[in-house]
C-alpha cells in the first residue's frame, strides 16, 4: 500500500487493467476456439450421421419391425413374412401420439423417442411412428376429408 502511495497509484486504476486483462485475454481465447470449431463440429457430425446411418437398421428393435409388420397384416390381410422394412429413421416425436393424433384425442405432452418405419410388400408402402419399443405404433395416412363435400367431389378437388 505504501508503495502505492508513493509512486501515485490509484488502486482503482489496478484494478481496471487487471479486470481487463482477463476479460481481453478471454475473448481472445473464445476467437481462437471459434476459428478452429468449425472443421471439428462438421467432422463430428459427418461421422456421426455416418455411424447412425450405418447402425439404425442393426439397432432397430426387434419388437417395432414385429408390430409394425402385424398392423400392417392385420390391417391389409397380408402375411407378415412378406413385409420388408425398407426405410428407418430414428426420431424424436413431440408428443405420446406421436405426432399424428386423431381428432379429440389427448396425448401426453411430453417428447418420445421412437422411430419412422417404411414397410413394403414390394407393391405398396406403408409408413409408420412408433415409440422405442414398438408399444405405440401409428400409422401415417393420407389426410381424411373432413369437409362436408362428397367424397367424389373432394378428391377431384383435392
Amino acid at each position: 500500500m505504501k508503495f502505492l502511495m508513493k509512486h501515485n497509484v490509484n488502486l482503482r486504476q489496478i484494478v481496471s487493467v487487471v479486470l481487463l486483462s482477463s476479460i481481453l485475454s478471454s475473448v481472445v481465447v473464445a476467437i481462437a476456439v471459434a476459428d478452429s470449431a468449425p472443421s471439428n463440429l462438421s467432422e463430428q457430425k459427418y461421422k456421426l450421421t455416418s455411424q447412425r446411418q450405418s447402425n439404425c437398421a442393426s439397432q432397430l428393435p426387434h419388437s417395432v419391425a414385429d408390430a409394425v409388420r402385424q398392423d400392417v397384416s392385420q390391417r391389409e390381410n397380408i402375411p407378415a413374412s412378406q413385409l420388408q422394412v425398407t426405410v428407418l429413421s430414428q426420431e424424436t416425436w413431440s408428443d405420446g401420439c406421436l405426432g399424428i393424433a386423431q381428432p379429440d384425442e389427448f396425448c401426453t405432452q411430453a417428447l418420445v423417442e421412437g422411430w419412422r418405419v417404411s414397410v413394403s410388400d414390394s407393391r405398396s408402402t406403408w409408413v409408420y411412428r412408433t415409440d422405442s419399443l414398438g408399444r405405440v405404433v401409428r400409422r401415417e395416412e393420407e389426410p381424411r376429408n373432413t369437409s362436408n363435400l362428397p367424397a367424389i367431389v373432394s378428391d377431384v378437388v383435392l
